[in-house]
């Protein structure tokens, strides 16, 4: 989060140079998945439903609350770093229940939903 959001989007959800103004706007983009090293289930939006666990993959000034389609999901109880493909007929991967992670490789199967502003 670049901005100092206030209910209203700021100039850079453009240009993507705010990240969350841009998801805002546009929503989750592929484009962005795997440019950082360690997506250890592969290059996707990954999704947990413990909120103390997605906030430390943030910054500590934003989180959103998503709705997410996993389809039929590939349940993957080794997990391996690097992208790897999904089986056939599959369209999102669980991570075991240690890592409570959904990933999903669609931008349209993430949805922003409420943006959690921290003080």
């Amino acid at each position: 989060m670049k901005c100092d959001f206030a209910g209203t989007l700021c100039a850079d959800a453009a240009t993507g140079g705010c990240a969350v103004c841009s998801i805002m706007k546009n929503g989750f983009d592929m484009k962005y998945c795997g440019a950082n090293a360690g997506s250890r289930f592969g290059a996707g939006l990954y999704n947990t439903s413990t909120p103390s666990k997605a906030y430390t993959y943030g910054t500590g000034k934003s989180m959103f609350v998503v709705s997410v389609a996993c389809g039929d999901c590939h349940v993957d109880t080794g997990g391996q770093f690097g992208d790897y493909k999904l089986p056939a007929g599959k369209h999102s991967r669980v991570a075991d229940a240690e890592c409570d992670e959904c990933i999903v490789f669609d931008n349209a199967a993430m949805v922003p939903r409420y943006l959690m502003k921290f003080n």
